[in-house]
């Protein structure tokens, strides 16, 4: 059996002046940032708004039920009214039109966008991202932005599509220009899921490491394979895995995923031998 949703008895569709709105006496959002304020502020000059803010009509002035943003952004920018559907007396619950309109939205997946840019900058555009960003009404840098999206790692890409990781972990993923590593720490940012904030610090310490054990000159050798010792002594030296001199031991914190990464960097550069072939500093 087929159902239909309610109808309202009646919906007018008014332009209302932004000084008679009064924001939602119980808004569900608590926190809204302020840069979405702003880029939505600047899509309402370029394009005009395109979806109604609903309101509820009290007394002689009207309150919000849903668009409290747009409202909001209307305002930041100086729009005189704004385009709404008042709600007839009694049609629907108030409060179930403010939380069915923030709880069903869903935001535009970053790549999803790429492609979406990709094919009207061929299409249209003649592969010119000006013309592009003009057409889409968005700064250049924003657009090409999420076209370099598409020409950097595959996998990243796949991942941000996937919805695996934000668009600001895909930014600092990419920054790494080692492909092992960079694959490494996505799988990392996607099983644990890291914050931008978190990835961007495993990549300026990963980037103080490499400084630190690549030789002078720059090469840093990736054919042969991590020896593997078929027992590892708990007291034994997490850089040259000798169980020498354990007076000279020290605790050290590493999480088990930079251990291996640390430890396969080091063996990779020459700094020391591997296991079973002395376990010393090569050098001495």
């Amino acid at each position: 059996m087929k159902r239909t949703p309610p109808r309202p008895t009646k919906l007018a569709l008014e332009h209302v002046p932004v000084g008679l709105i009064d924001e939602p006496d119980r808004p569900m959002r608590q926190t809204v940032d302020p840069d979405y304020i702003a880029q939505l502020g600047a899509s309402l000059l370029a394009v005009g708004q395109l979806q109604p803010v609903v309101l509820e009509r009290v007394d002689a002035r009207y309150r919000i039920r849903a668009g409290h943003c747009r409202y909001l952004a209307a305002r930041a920018v100086g729009l005189s009214e704004l385009m709404a559907t008042i709600l007839a007396p009694g049609a629907v619950s108030t409060a179930a039109v403010t939380y069915h309109e923030n709880r069903f939205r869903e935001a535009v997946n970053p790549a999803e966008e790429a492609d979406y840019f990709a094919a009207l900058c061929v299409e249209e555009c003649e592969g010119d991202t000006d013309r592009l960003a003009k057409l889409v009404c968005e700064r250049r840098e924003y657009v090409e932005e999420r076209l370099l999206l598409r020409s950097a790692d595959e996998e990243v890409f796949l991942a941000l599509r996937r919805a695996e990781i934000s668009m600001a972990v895909a930014r600092e993923i990419n920054k790494y220009r080692d492909r092992g590593l960079r694959r490494s720490r996505l799988e990392a940012a996607i099983s644990g899921g890291a914050t931008a904030r978190v990835v961007r610090e495993w990549r300026l310490k990963d980037e103080q490491l490499e400084q630190f054990i690549t030789p002078q000159n720059g090469a840093v050798s990736s054919a042969a394979p991590l020896p593997q010792p078929a027992f590892e002594d708990p007291l034994t030296c997490f850089c040259c895995s000798s169980n020498e001199e354990k007076h000279e031991l020290e605790l050290i914190y590493v999480h088990r995923g930079c251990k291996r990464l640390l430890r396969e960097a080091i063996y990779r550069a020459g700094v020391f031998a591997g296991p079973g072939e002395g376990g010393r500093n090569a050098t001495g």
